[in-house]
Order: structure tokens, then C-alpha cells, then sequence
């Protein structure tokens, strides 16, 4: 379970050191790569993510205690 759930983690996480690079984008060479976002909507993003992770661990929880 613990292997599952670690992996699991790291899948789902490792993408997400580099989205606010994808959303907030950047210019490379003349071209544009990625989104225009605001940095209100990428910290927006970010506190959703936050949150969504804070109501999870509840779930992962009682799932660890079966």
C-alpha cells in the first residue's frame, strides 16, 4: 500500500513542479511557449491544487487504516 500510494505521489506531483511554467509561459528564441496566465489565475490555480490536496489526505487516510 505504501509502495502504491508513494508512487502514486511522485507520478502525480512531478508534473506539477512545471506548471506554473506551462501556464505562465515563457519566450524562447521569438516564440511563445505555453499559456498567457496571469499570475492571479496561476496563484488561483494553485491554492485550488492546495486545497484539493488537504481534502484528499482525509481519503488517503482511512484508506491506509483498512
Amino acid at each position: 500500500m505504501l509502495l502504491a500510494a508513494g508512487s502514486y505521489m511522485l507520478f502525480y506531483n512531478l508534473p506539477l513542479a512545471m506548471l506554473p511554467l506551462f501556464l505562465r509561459g515563457e519566450s524562447v528564441g521569438g516564440v511563445w511557449i505555453g499559456g498567457r496566465a496571469s499570475m492571479g489565475l496561476l496563484s488561483l490555480a494553485m491554492v485550488v491544487y492546495a486545497g484539493a490536496t488537504a481534502l484528499a489526505a482525509n481519503q488517503w487516510g482511512r484508506l491506509a487504516d483498512r
